[in-house]
Order: structure tokens, then C-alpha cells, then sequence
């Protein structure tokens, strides 16, 4: 009786393992082999449901991670999840509606690259062929935003790429590329060599935390070459007060000088008013002091006409 007992608990206990275990999704072996990846213009395009499988999207649930070897563990997308979350930053591989007015990024695991794929991707051939490994990574990250630049406006996408082609020449390299949003620190986008034996993980988190520097370094410069200084502004009240100033001292001495002229016009007018040359016109006035000096003139002839007749009265007596 104990053994049946023993035998249903167990029985139990794997009922239920296998129905928690039964919603967990199993990493999914994607249908591209990586040797067909080694190009960026053989990755599928965001929007597609190629591309939810190269990237392996159902299984991290992460949706700005595309690996599509899983080199990553569930519990590594989450530490890295972790990360990220201090630069506020969503999703790439969305809509515009999705995380509006935050900047977007995508990290892209690429486990091989290969030099003649990536030639063979620059039909246009914009870029000079590379001639060394670091030469080719920069190229394979521009290209693979170049070829996603239609679905996935990227204001920072990170490119970890494993190995090379033809040989698996195990030399890891990490590519930043600022563009959009964070164009200008476009600068800082240049491929850095990374240790073959550090974890993949620790090499992101280390470039997520150094673009996260970067942007809040930026930033800050900028605020504080567009804030206006302390000095400027003293500046600039002290003469729009002086330009007051003078602008009421101005209206002061006009109002003063327009009222001379007044008191000045009102003596004139009083002035003829009261004399009796411009009373009777200035015409008339002057007619009228010349009547007087002719009457004068002739009365005074007169009276040295008579003077000598009465003389000459005097002489005879």
C-alpha cells in the first residue's frame, strides 16, 4: 500500500512538472543554417514571418534581440533585458505607434560573417571592399541597417558578430551605430575587437552601458551650450533698462520743449493784439504812421513861414 502511495506522488509530481514545462516555448532551430546568414542582405526584413523565426522571437520574447543561432539563454536575454532598461529606449521592430517619443534600438547576435557574402551584398558598391576584419564589420553593420533601414529606424543598433567564414575564424566584434535620433554621436561608431573568450552577454551589457554614458554625456553638453549663461542674461536686462531709461528721459524733454513754443505763440498773439500797427494790418499801420509824419512836417513848415513875418512886423515898429 505505501509503494502504490509512493508510485501516485511521483506520478503526481510528473503530472504537473510536465504541464508547467508544457507552456514554456523550446528554442526553435531556425531555418536559415548560419553559414546563410554570413551576409546582411540574406537577413529577412522586420514584419515578416520569416523574420519572427530567424530571430527566434517566440522563444526570448524580447522583441529588439535578434539571434538567430540562440546563443543567448532565456535567462540572459533577461539580464541583458535589465540593462537596456536604463537607457528607456523601445523596441525597433514595432510600429511607429509602439514606445512614441522614446528613442528604438535592436541588437543583432550575428554567429557568422563572411567577407565574400558582404562583397557580394555592396552590388552598388558605395563602400570600398574591406581589407581586414574590422574594416568588414563596420561594413556589415551599415549594410544591415542600410537593408532594414525601411522597417526597423534604429536610433541605435548594436552588432555582435561571432565568427568568420570560410575558416570560423573565432574573432568576435561589437559595432554601434548611432543614426536618427542619435546622429550625432554617429562619431562613436566604429567596430571594437572583443575578447573570444568573453561571454556574450557580459561583451553587450558592456556596450549598452558605454552608449548609455555616451548619450546622457551628450545630452548634458548640449543643455548646457543651448542654455543661455547668467552673465548674458544680466547683461541683456541691464540694457533693456537703459534703453527705458532713455526712451522716457527722451519723451520728457519733448514734452518740455513743446511747451515753450505754445507760451512763445501765445505772446505774440497778445502782443498784436494789443499794438495798434498789426490791430489795423501791417499796410495800414505803416499808412497811418505816415499821415501822421506829413501832418507833422507840413504844421512844422508852418510855423517857420509865420516866424519871420512877425519878425519883420517887429523891425518896422
Amino acid at each position: 500500500m505505501l509503494n502504490v502511495l509512493l508510485w501516485m506522488a511521483v506520478l503526481n509530481n510528473a503530472v504537473s512538472l510536465s504541464a508547467v514545462y508544457r507552456n514554456v516555448p523550446a528554442r526553435r532551430r531556425s531555418i536559415y543554417h548560419p553559414s546563410t546568414v554570413s551576409g546582411p542582405c540574406t537577413f529577412p526584413v522586420p514584419y515578416t514571418k520569416e523574420f519572427d523565426i530567424f530571430c527566434q522571437l517566440d522563444y526570448h520574447k524580447t522583441a529588439y534581440i535578434c539571434d538567430p543561432a540562440g546563443i543567448l539563454s532565456r535567462t540572459e536575454v533577461e539580464m541583458l533585458d535589465h540593462t537596456v532598461r536604463e537607457l528607456n529606449m523601445t523596441s525597433c521592430f514595432c510600429s511607429s505607434s509602439c514606445g512614441r517619443g522614446r528613442k528604438k534600438l535592436g541588437i543583432v547576435i550575428v554567429p557568422a560573417a563572411s567577407i565574400n557574402s558582404i562583397i557580394a551584398c555592396d552590388s552598388s558598391l558605395d563602400y570600398a571592399p574591406p581589407t581586414s576584419l574590422p574594416a568588414a564589420a563596420f561594413l556589415f553593420a551599415q549594410l544591415l541597417n542600410r537593408h532594414w533601414s525601411g522597417h526597423c529606424m534604429a536610433d541605435l543598433m548594436i552588432i555582435y558578430i561571432r565568427a568568420w567564414n570560410p575558416d570560423r575564424v573565432r574573432k568576435p566584434f561589437i559595432i554601434p551605430i548611432y543614426s536618427h535620433a542619435l546622429e550625432r554621436l554617429q562619431r562613436y561608431s566604429h567596430p571594437t575587437s572583443v575578447p573570444a573568450r568573453e561571454p556574450v552577454l557580459l561583451a553587450l551589457q558592456n556596450s549598452i552601458r558605454h552608449a548609455h554614458r555616451l548619450i546622457e554625456a551628450e545630452w548634458t553638453d548640449f543643455q548646457t551650450n543651448t542654455s543661455i549663461p547668467q552673465w548674458a542674461m544680466g547683461l541683456a536686462c541691464g540694457m533693456l533698462i537703459v534703453v527705458v531709461l532713455s526712451v522716457y528721459t527722451a519723451n520728457c524733454i519733448t514734452n518740455k520743449l513743446g511747451r515753450h513754443p505754445q507760451k512763445q505763440r501765445y505772446a505774440v498773439s497778445a502782443f498784436r493784439k494789443s499794438s495798434d500797427r498789426f490791430r489795423a494790418g501791417f499796410g495800414g499801420g505803416m499808412m497811418m504812421n505816415a499821415s501822421v509824419q506829413q501832418k507833422r512836417s507840413v504844421m512844422m513848415f508852418r510855423t517857420f513861414s509865420k516866424t519871420p513875418a512877425r519878425n519883420g512886423t517887429t523891425n518896422r515898429l
